[in-house]
């Protein structure tokens, strides 16, 4: 029962940091400094329908299908928030793939 659960906990988190991933691939759909912006720039909530833009923390909740398995994953990949801010949309698009790959090691 516990290896079946680890599995599905691996392909969840799998398929959120691929949907994250896709959702700021864009270079228009990313932003740094704040979770999600509207078309104005304003920090929003990263759910919220105003928002356009996300960093990759604010991306991860977004698509997440449930608080619980947000808060997670936010907590687990929090270094991502300084290497959005700090190092960039090319670099935080690197680290994501860079968890991705060793996510599909383990599953």
């Amino acid at each position: 029962m516990k290896d079946s659960f680890s599995r599905d906990r691996l392909l969840l988190e799998k398929k959120v940091l691929r949907e994250a991933l896709s959702l700021i691939q864009d270079n228009s759909r990313w932003c740094k400094n704040a979770p999600a912006r509207d078309q104005h720039g304003n920090s929003v909530d990263c759910r919220s329908y105003e928002a356009i833009q996300w960093c990759a923390i604010g991306a991860i909740t977004k698509v997440s299908p449930d608080q619980e398995t947000a808060n997670f994953l936010t907590l687990k990949y929090r270094h991502l928030t300084k290497v959005n801010d700090d190092k960039g949309h090319s670099q935080v698009k690197k680290e994501l793939q860079k968890e991705l790959l060793k996510l599909s090691k383990l599953a």
